[in-house]
């Protein structure tokens, strides 16, 4: 097996020599008059004969080497760019398993709140509910407008605490009652703008306390 482009000259150069010896003793056996060291190197038309085609082998063997070797270099790049985008895609999904499993620790946290935790964007989508939240307003609403499905109103509910705070960026509190199928739900609800590293206030969140039984103690 021919290695390197070193192993393909070798080669080239070889199989002139082989020529040049081997057309040497065919005219020896067409001269037997002659010295075989008279034919191989004396005789200047057999010379020139061999020397071209000799030429010719080391020519061919020059540019399949060089072809050879580019060839090596080509695939040692193609290896190490595989190896490299291993790497990436392995310390991406690493990357991605520990996001995973922040998120669940994330989530298991949240749930553990015994106060509901409901997130909306500016535009009042509900983002995210905690289980308790999800509770106290009757299902998960993910995606869906904050005041059709936690007020079932129609536009956003008048004094809204987390309209407010996007108003002026400040917490607001509120208490409030939501229509059930049992009966009003009476909620305490602090809201607070969630703001990104410029500035610029991106959601709102806000906790809420189911307090119908505290009312009720009051009223009593």
């Amino acid at each position: 097996m021919i290695k390197g482009a070193n192993g393909v000259l070798g080669l080239a150069v070889a199989a002139a020599l082989f020529f040049w010896v081997i057309d040497a003793f065919i005219d020896y056996s067409a001269h037997y008059n002659e010295s075989f060291f008279s034919v191989l190197f004396l005789d200047r038309g057999e010379v020139a004969f061999r020397l071209l085609f000799s030429v010719c082998f080391l020519t061919f063997g020059f540019f399949t080497a060089r072809a050879f070797s580019k060839q090596k270099q080509t695939e040692g790049k193609l290896l190490s760019e595989i190896a490299e985008r291993k790497r990436a895609e392995e310390s991406l999904n690493e990357a991605v398993r520990v996001a995973q499993e922040e998120k669940v620790r994330v989530k298991e946290i949240m749930d553990a709140i015994s106060d509901g935790i409901s997130i909306q964007d500016t535009d009042f989508r509900v983002i995210y509910q905690n289980q308790a939240h999800r509770k106290i307003v009757g299902g998960e609403y993910a995606g869906e407008y904050c005041y059709r499905k936690y007020a079932r109103a129609e536009q956003i509910c008048k004094g809204c605490p987390v309209e407010l705070s996007f108003r002026d960026g400040r917490p607001r509190r509120q208490l409030k009652s939501i229509p059930r199928d049992e009966g009003m739900l009476q909620i305490e609800i602090n809201a607070s703008p969630l703001i990104n590293s410029t500035g610029e206030i991106i959601a709102g969140i806000e906790v809420v306390r189911d307090v119908s039984e505290r009312k009720q103690m009051e009223e009593e």
